[in-house]
Order: C-alpha cells, then structure tokens, then sequence
C-alpha cells in the first residue's frame, strides 16, 4: 500500500489547551505516514495554544470557531477538511506512531468505515503520567449490532478511532447539543447509518485522564442528564426507522433504568424523567434496586424513600 495515510485529515479542537498541544501535535507529525493535513480548530483560546500550533507553519492550519464547544469545532474542521479519512484527536491526548497507517491499512484490507485501535488510559498522579490500565477497541460482542453496544458500555475515545468521510458525512455531523458524551453519540450514529467496525489490535491511542477530572466525573447529573437526552434522541431516531425491535428496546430501558438510579441518589428530576421513560417499556424489568426505588416512591415519597433505601445500601 503506498501512502495511505496521505489522505488523513487530523482535526483538534482546542480550548485553552498550551499545556498539551505541543506533544498531541508532536504525536501526529511523527506518524509512520504522514497525514494530508493537520487543522486545530480555537474554540476561544487566550492561553497563547493558536500561537503555539501556528508556529508549526504549514503542518497545521488553523481555523477559528470561538467559544462554540468542542463537537462545533470538530464539525468547523471537518468542514474544511479534504481527507477521504478523519481522524478526530483531542488537544490533550495523543497517537502513537502507527496509528493512522495502521488504522487506514485496516480499513482498506477490510472495506470497512470505521476503524478502532486498543488505547491507554494515562492518569496524572504526582506530577507525572502513569498507564492506569489498556483498554481493548474491539466490540465486546460482534454478533450483536452495533448501536446497541455503543448504546451501552462500549466506549473508545476519538484519539483511537478513524472514520471514512462518507461515514462522517451520513451521519451529518457532531452533536452540539451534547455537551458531555457527544463522543460516544458519534460513534454510535456511524453504527446507527450502517457503518461497518473493524478492531486494530495493538494500542495506537493515550487518552489522558486528568486529575480535575472531566465532565463526566465532576458533575454527575450533568452526565447522566445527558444521558437520558440521547437515549430520548436515539429512541426517536430507532423509531423512525422501524428498528425499535425486543434488543433495542431493552437496550433503551436499560439506560432509562440506569439514568433513574442515579437520579434516585442524585437528583429528583432525573429520577422523575428517567421513570416516566421506562413507563414506555413495560416489558422491561429493571434491576432489583430501581424497582424498589420506585415503589418506595409510591408508598412513602421521594424523600423518604432516598432516606430508606439509601441507608439499606450503606
């Protein structure tokens, strides 16, 4: 294969992100083939990052798009990208060498649209970054489509996944108005249009989870919250389609019953949510705990039952 990753654009968006733009740009300008093009998209930098990555030349193009978020970013770049392949890399995390040729070589030999490598999560502990464990890219269960694993718990952050542009274009881009799990929601719209999945054994991806903690760590209900709002938009979108068979209704339930223990503890609101929605699955039996929750809820109230069962689990 001659050069294949000649046709690879590299999107970064980046928000204030000085501290580890240089070594996520170093990761891709030291690919085994290089990429046609590297775009860091500022989402509203002051912290001197669009001077840094200007100073590249012209490896890397840079393109504004202030204060709009991350999946705007990310659909700003690859407006103005020309590769037949993306690859969506966050300003903090990084590739290892072989990743890109690796990843497009796999999608190629295979004909498929969407290629995922093993990865490293990395922690910052003492000043330093420590592998806290790797995590596999393949789909847990291949017999199973793959909406519903993506729908669950299968997860691979954008530093380890490559798209094909025609994939990309189906799904008709990032979801903006998910501010914390948007990543996810992408991959599992390129399942949701018919993209076909092939694991790139080997880790090509360092995923950096920082001390601070995300969004998805620092705010729970904020997490889950999204949740809920794309398993709605998802149960929309299923439904449209007429795919609203017995496995993706339970995968569905299965969320709305994860999204009502949390609010159980959590927050009200999302409980209250969370409960209606799996009203629509009467089918479903939810586990042990939830089910409790709810009939407490009925004979006692929300507080009461919150008080009780929270203090049965410890």
């Amino acid at each position: 294969m001659t050069t294949p990753s000649l046709s690879v654009s590299v999107v970064i968006p980046c928000r204030n992100g000085a501290a580890f733009l240089a070594a996520t740009i170093a990761s891709v300008s030291t690919q085994t083939c290089p990429p046609l093009e590297v775009i860091v998209v500022d989402d509203g930098s002051t912290d001197g990052s669009m001077e840094m990555a200007r100073a590249y030349g012209p490896l890397v193009t840079v393109v504004a798009n202030p204060g709009r978020g991350a999946s705007a970013a990310r659909n700003h770049g690859t407006a103005v990208s020309r590769g037949q392949f993306l690859q969506y890399l966050d300003a903090d995390d990084l590739l290892e060498p072989h990743a890109i040729q690796s990843r497009v070589e796999a999608l190629e030999r295979t004909q498929a649209d969407v290629a995922i490598s093993d990865w490293l999560r990395i922690a910052e502990r003492a000043g330093a970054w420590e592998v806290v464990k790797t995590e596999s890219g393949a789909l847990p269960r291949p017999e199973v489509a793959g909406d519903l694993q993506v729908l669950g718990a299968f997860w691979a952050p954008p530093a380890a996944i490559l798209y094909r542009r025609h994939v990309v274009e189906r799904i008709g881009g990032w979801r903006e108005t998910l501010p914390v799990i948007q990543d996810a929601r992408f991959l599992l719209d390129a399942a949701r249009v018919g993209g076909r999945f092939v694991h790139v054994a080997g880790v090509g991806a360092r995923y950096r989870q920082h001390a601070a903690g995300s969004l998805s760590t620092s705010n729970k209900v904020r997490f889950w919250r999204d949740v809920l709002t794309n398993a709605r938009e998802v149960e929309a979108l299923w439904q449209a389609a007429n795919r609203l068979d017995a496995d993706h209704r339970a995968a569905l339930a299965d969320v709305y019953a994860q999204c009502a223990r949390v609010g159980f503890v959590e927050d009200r609101g999302l409980f209250d949510d969370s409960r209606a929605d799996l009203r629509r699955f009467p089918d479903f039996t939810p586990a042990r705990f939830v089910r409790a929750a709810i009939a407490a809820d009925r004979v006692v109230g929300y507080r009461a039952a919150r008080a009780v069962l929270t203090a049965i689990r410890g």
